[in-house]
Order: C-alpha cells, then sequence, then structure tokens
C-alpha cells in the first residue's frame, strides 16, 4: 500500500510512543498528586494526537475522505485536551487560590472556544495558537516559582516547544525525506521529556487526592 508521506507518519509515531511512555511513567509516579495526573492526562492526548495524526499524513489520498477528516478532527481535540490538562495541571502546583479558580476558569473557557471552532477550521494555526496560550500560562507560572526544580524543566519544555513551532510554520525542508513536520516532532520529544520531568516533580498547592 503506498503511503502519502510515510517520513511524517514515522516522527508522528515515534512522538506518539515517547508521549504514551513518560505519561505512564508519570502516572505510575503521581503519588496522588492532580497536578502529576492531569500533565500524565495530557501527555496521554499527546499520544492520541500524534497517532490519529501519523494515520491521518500516512493514508490522506488512500483511505476514505470522510474517515481522513475524522482523524484530523480528532487530532485537533486531542491537543485542544492537551492544552487544558497542561494548563490546569501547572496552576494546580504554582498559582495561589484565587489564581487557580481564575485560571481554571480561563482553561476551561479556551478550550471550549477551540473545541467548537477548530473541527470546522482545520489549519494547525489554531492547534498552535491554542497550545501556545497555554504554554504562556505555563511559562509565566514557572518564572514566578523559578527556584522550584520543576519550574526549570518547564520553562525548558516551553522554550523547546517553540523552538518546534517555529520550524513547523516557517514550512522549511532540512532534506527531500525531512519535511518541517517532521522536524517539528522530532523537536517536540525533547520538549515532551522536559515537560515530563518537570510534571514530575509538582506538588499540589490545593489540597490533593485523598
Amino acid at each position: 500500500m503506498h503511503l502519502t508521506e510515510p517520513s511524517t507518519l514515522v516522527t508522528d509515531f515515534l512522538m506518539g510512543a515517547f508521549a504514551a511512555a513518560f505519561s505512564a511513567i508519570l502516572l505510575r509516579h503521581a503519588q496522588k498528586q492532580i497536578s502529576r495526573i492531569l500533565w500524565s492526562a495530557g501527555l496521554a492526548l499527546t499520544a492520541a494526537a500524534s497517532f490519529a495524526a501519523g494515520f491521518y499524513h500516512g493514508f490522506k489520498g488512500v483511505w476514505p475522505n470522510d474517515l481522513i477528516v475524522g482523524l484530523d478532527v480528532a487530532t485537533v481535540l486531542a491537543m485542544v485536551g492537551v492544552s487544558l490538562c497542561v494548563l490546569m495541571g501547572t496552576a494546580r502546583a504554582m498559582a495561589g487560590k484565587r489564581a487557580h479558580d481564575a485560571l481554571t476558569i480561563f482553561a476551561l473557557a479556551k478550550a471550549a472556544a477551540f473545541a467548537l471552532w477548530t473541527p470546522f477550521h482545520r489549519d494547525f494555526v489554531y492547534v498552535i495558537a491554542d497550545y501556545a496560550l497555554s504554554l504562556l500560562v505555563v511559562l509565566a507560572l514557572s518564572a514566578m516559582n523559578r527556584r522550584q526544580s520543576s519550574a526549570r524543566w518547564l520553562m525548558a519544555g516551553v522554550g523547546v516547544s517553540a523552538v518546534g513551532a517555529l520550524v513547523q510554520t516557517s514550512g522549511w525542508n532540512a532534506a527531500w525525506f525531512l519535511n518541517h513536520n517532521d522536524l517539528y516532532h522530532l523537536i517536540q520529544i525533547f520538549s515532551l521529556y522536559a515537560f515530563y520531568r518537570g510534571s514530575s516533580l509538582l506538588r499540589d498547592r490545593r489540597p490533593s487526592m485523598t
């Protein structure tokens, strides 16, 4: 069977495999910390988005169009869930009560807005915009709590993710077999590792699960 974009399928699956592994390890060591559980969910949704996107890029033009559109919408909605989880998880550990409550409302409203908008406007720029808003909050909270060891890892993750987004939106291809999407996926693996390390060190400010 002919694959439409084989290298993008491979790099998407590779990123998904790393995200799934990081999610499982983090959940195993969550110690009932809701912040860690939310980040684990975010990594799991990243894996789901990566696998769906891999099938989309690999079989676009081969599988029925309705199935391809469904995979694209699933990718978008999973990424909306990622943005929600990472924002709420970080706020749970790094924000005071009032800030936490305000950020929770913001995160839920943003997720609802993007979940309604992006499936009908399936341009990856909207996914990046939603994710970038959440990462800006993560960056701000980490900067305000920079003495925490988790903050340094999270800030590193945001920085690497920003580099990946710039490469992805630039359209630059490193070689005929490695396009801008492939490079984005490979860069994001390093970002995911930093996020995993940082989130594994988070501890809830609000009462954790009993």
